[in-house]
Parts: structure tokens; sequence; C-alpha cells
């Protein structure tokens, strides 16, 4: 009798298990098709869901891998209590406020950790990840395309707003939103350019980079331009680091080093065409750099809390001994543009660490650098060439485009970014699950 109860029970946790699992794997496809392509706006809402019912999936789930990486959860954890050490005053003399929103500003990252854990169980087998990938390049050349439609039906010509103005990019948040989504998206198609053996796979991967690569120069997004540039060149090296040096690799890599200088001097010429030029280091980034620096250098243990980065630049006086542009602003009229550098400091560790510490901008490092670590593993201990390759470039193209602005927890950032990132997590913790753990070890 008991052996009987115990069997239904088993039945049933495996049904319960697989229903989980379905419904789970349709939501995140909708959800990351309403990223790419939807008019709706509650992503976060969405993406804790289909977290929500992956994390349930694993746990109904016998063997599931669980693990999560430790710096990202240290990552998470140094936001959640820096958020509640700086909230604490304000929650505790209102009588409105309830003790969740100690959490608030940092609750983004809550919804990340649940996420990208669920997610990562709905992709643990090779058969889900690798179409995923696919899949989701193939998403990014579909909206690429709707952007070179629309400039090709401006003529190629800005309009007052600039490429913003474009309805594919405004509904992205921006040029520098799209601009990171071919950043993220080039490695990925260009992978089949340098690790298939057939010559049609090399020849469409290397095609499809290329009109990445134009459609980056039509957006206007520079950074994005250096970064997919500098894409390349990982890859070759990832390429190099694959298969152990050689001659004919190392012609080729200089070749490749030659086409990206090449290619960034020309595309940068093409956005100068169009836009005002660079702009100096002393009314750039260095300055913003500069005062983010001090911000963490002055609050290094907790930073002045998620979300009090404007605060911090406005009413702690950052702005104004820090940012020329800022200190030099009319008082007597609005002056968009002396703001910039307020609302983020246009570098993700900087910013993280102004707002978080020392210890949060680190830890964000570590998790970065050990899922560019375990991608480069599983290339070596994994049959998925292609996916292992495309994931390690693009979350290293994300880093090096993220030195210069900040799309994880700023003003610039959208829920689209932010989801779609989450996402590239999601798959590179499902490729280090699919890998022995002494491999990335």
């Amino acid at each position: 009798m008991i052996s009987d109860a115990s069997g239904i029970g088993v039945r049933l946790r495996a049904g319960l298990a697989r229903i989980a699992d379905v419904l789970g794997m349709t939501l995140l496809a909708l959800l990351v098709w309403e990223v790419l392509f939807g008019g709706s706006q509650a992503f976060e809402r969405q993406a804790l869901i289909v977290g929500a019912i992956g994390v349930m999936a694993s746990w109904l789930t016998p063997g599931s891998a669980r693990w999560l990486p430790r710096a990202m959860l240290a990552y998470v954890g140094v936001a959640l209590l820096s958020s509640m050490v700086h909230r604490w005053a304000a929650v505790r003399a209102s009588q409105e406020l309830h003790w969740w929103a100690l959490f608030t500003p940092a609750s983004h990252l809550l919804v990340m950790a649940i996420f990208v854990a669920g997610a990562a169980h709905l992709l643990r087998s090779a058969s889900r990840l690798s179409p995923w990938c696919a899949g989701l390049a193939v998403g990014v050349l579909l909206l690429s395309g709707q952007v070179l439609y629309d400039r090709v039906s401006t003529n190629f010509v800005y309009a007052e707003g600039g490429s913003e103005s474009l309805p594919s990019v405004a509904q992205w948040g921006g040029m520098h939103q799209v601009g990171m989504l071919m950043v993220i998206g080039l490695p990925l198609v260009m992978a089949l350019a340098f690790f298939s053996r057939s010559w049609p796979r090399i020849a469409a991967g290397a095609l499809l980079g290329a009109g990445l690569m134009l459609v980056a120069i039509f957006n206007g997004s520079r950074s994005a331009i250096v970064a997919m540039a500098l894409s390349v060149a990982i890859m070759a090296a990832v390429r190099l680091y694959a298969l152990g040096p050689s001659r004919r690799m190392l012609v080729a890599c200089g070749a490749v080093a030659v086409a990206v200088i090449v290619g960034v001097w020309l595309g940068l010429a093409q956005v100068q065409r169009a836009r005002p030029p660079l702009s100096s280091v002393t009314s750039g980034r260095l300055p913003i750099w500069t005062a983010a620096w001090h911000v963490m250098r002055d609050h290094p243990l907790l930073g002045v809390g998620p979300g009090n980065y404007r605060l911090a630049m406005l009413d702690g006086g950052y702005g104004e001994r820090h940012l020329p542009h800022y200190r030099a602003r009319p008082h007597d009229r609005s002056e968009p543009a002396a703001f910039i550098g307020t609302e983020q400091a246009h570098n993700l560790l900087l910013h993280v660490g102004a707002e978080t510490g020392v210890v949060g901008a680190l830890s964000l490092l570590a998790w970065w650098l050990s899922m560019v670590w375990g991608c480069l593993r599983a290339l070596i201990h994994s049959h998925l060439k292609l996916l292992s390759s495309g994931l390690a470039v693009a979350l290293s193209a994300f880093l090096l485009r993220s030195m210069y602005d900040n799309f994880l927890d700023a003003l610039i950032t959208t829920d689209r970014t932010r989801v779609l990132i989450w996402t590239l997590c999601a798959a590179a913790l499902a490729l280090q699950r699919l890998t022995p753990r002494s491999a990335i070890r």
C-alpha cells in the first residue's frame, strides 16, 4: 500500500515537472519574442513568472542541477544589503511603507537571480540550448533588418532626432540600446564563420556578421561599433585558443586584426559624417568616471545605495565638484545636456561600485569573468563549439561595451535590454551545467 502511494507520488511529481517545463519554455520563448518585437513594457514581471516556473520545475525534477555562481549570489546579496541599510531610516520613519520597501531599489536583481536560475533549468539540454541561441541570433538579425529598412526609408539621412527618431530604434529606447543588441548578437552569428567546417556556413556567418556591422554603422552608436569590431578580434583569439597555435592561424589572426582596424576607422568615419565630432576627453567620459570614482572612494563598503547615484551627484555635490559641464550650467533656463553624467557613470563597474561599494563591483566582475571562463572551458570539454564560442565572446563584448555605458542598473537601461542580457546569462549558466564541474574548475 505504501509502495503504491509512493509510486503515485513519483508519477504525480514527474507529471507536474513536465507541465512546468513545457509551460516555462513556452513563456520564455514568448518573453524573448516580446522583448525583441513587442510593445509591452512589463518585461520584469514576465521574467519573474518565467523564472519562478523554471525554479519550480527544477525542484520537481530529481537530480536537476541547481547550483548558482557564488559571485552572482554575492553581487545580489551586497546590493540587497546596501538597499536595506540606506532605506532603513526612511522605512522606519514612514507609516505607509512596508518592510519590503527596504529592498525595492534592488528588487530587479532578485528578479534577475530567480530568472537566471529558472531559465537555466529550462535550457538545461543541448537540444534546447543550441536552437534557443540560434533563434536569439535570428531575432537579432530580424530586428537589425528592421533598423536597416527604417534607415533606407529616410534615404540614410538622420532626422532631427537622429537615429532615435526611427520607429525600430525608438521602440528599444534609443540607438545605444539597439547597439547593445547588435553587440551581443554579432558573436552568435560570427561563430558560424569561425567554427563551422562547411564553406556555406562559413560564408553565411561572414556575410551576416558584415551585415550586422553595416547596420551598426547606420545606427550610429560609436561605442557599439568599436565593441563589435573588437569582438571579431576576440573571436579570432578564441579560435586560436581552441585549436592551438599554428602559422596559418597566426596569419589569419593578423589579417583579422588588420580588417578590424580598417573596419573601425571606416565605421567611425561614416558616423562622423552624420553626427558631431567625437567628444574630447575633458568634455566626455573622463570627468564622469572621475566623479563616480570619488563616490566609490568615499563610500567603499556599501556605496550610496542602489538607485541613489543621481542623488549623490546632485545633492551630494559630486556633480558640482567633478563635472565641468554641470558646474557651468545656466541657472536661468533648462539645459538637459548639462546633466549628462549625473544619471549614470557611463561605466558599469564604476556605477555599481558607486551604488553598492567595492565588494559589489568586484562581485559583478567576478561573476562575469566566471561566465566567460566557463564558456571557454566548455569550448574545450564539450561538443558545443559554436555555442560555447558565441556565448563567451558575446559576454566579453557586453563587458567591453559596458565600459562606456551601464545597461544593467541605470536610467539608460530599459527592461528590454536588461531581460535580454539576463537571458544571455541563463544560457551561459545552462552551458556550464552541461560541462563537467571538474572541467569548469
